[in-house]
């Protein structure tokens, strides 16, 4: 299935100036992989985006030489929603610049929560899926951004706060994706999200990406969670390994066995 983006407003399309006017939620760096993530929270009428500072590279590597260590975040001043199972929480980052890579999108990512954690995961997203993403993130963070103060939350109570994140098309609470695009859930809901790379295939920005890989520790996939005001990541259990159906069928073998056996003993017995 092929991932569609909603339409991008013209005015969203802007240019990466530097890190000043959008520090206050997030450092979002040119730099690949210097970007730190953003946890967000959007209802109707209600939203709540705080930087975790952290860099998407740095939970990369760490994962990867599987010395991957819990973290644990307080989200400071964090709302009461009024409709927790219509307000969508996830975590994102992304690399973007209008100059790294030219013409090119080999530099743009997107390391992104997601509901699935086995191979269905987020795939069929296009390259320019992954770029206009990480520009609707540009987007918000120079509107929204230098009307929080930096290393606060950025909470609104009505739809008509300049600090609503929903009012700015088209991030809301799927990045700009449209809804199958599945990297939020509901405050309400006991799940975990998973963490994926999401990153382009070659320059063409048509080309669907084939590369969205599940971030793991050792084999066990990154998950985020959410209780209260307290946000983890951590390294969930991996996947059991299945029995070869050869031990099934070995074990019922082994039963039949001791039942004739129990048998005989009976007849001699009698």
């Amino acid at each position: 299935m092929k991932i569609q983006l909603k339409p991008l407003l013209a005015a969203a399309v802007l240019a990466l100036s530097g890190t000043a006017a959008n520090a206050a939620i997030v450092d979002f760096n040119a730099a690949t992989g210097n970007s730190s993530m953003m946890f967000q929270v959007v209802a109707a009428g209600q939203s709540y985006a705080l930087g975790l500072n952290i860099r998407m590279d740095d939970i990369i590597a760490e994962a990867a030489t599987g010395t991957f260590v819990t973290k644990t975040f307080t989200l400071p001043d964090f709302p009461s929603f009024a409709d927790p199972a219509n307000s969508l929480w996830g975590v994102v980052g992304a690399d973007y610049s209008t100059t790294a890579g030219g013409a090119t999108v080999g530099q743009r990512r997107m390391l992104t929560s997601f509901t699935s954690s086995n191979a269905a995961g987020p795939n069929g997203v296009r390259n320019n899926g992954i770029v206009t993403s990480a520009q609707n993130m540009d987007t918000i963070l120079n509107q929204v951004g230098p009307l929080c103060s930096p290393g606060a939350a950025c909470i609104a109570n009505s739809s008509g706060d300049g600090t609503y994140i929903g009012a700015v098309p088209p991030w809301g609470s799927s990045w700009g994706f449209s809804s199958g695009f599945s990297n939020s859930i509901a405050l309400n809901s006991p799940d975990s999200l998973a963490l994926w790379l999401i990153t382009p295939n070659g320059t063409g920005t048509t080309t669907l990406s084939t590369t969205a890989q599940l971030v793991a520790n050792g084999g066990a996939a990154l998950l985020w969670s959410l209780s209260g005001s307290t946000l983890t990541l951590s390294a969930g259990s991996a996947a059991p390994v299945p029995l070869p159906a050869a031990v099934w069928l070995l074990g019922s073998a082994l039963v039949g066995f001791a039942g004739i056996g129990r048998r005989r003993r009976e007849t001699v017995a009698a």
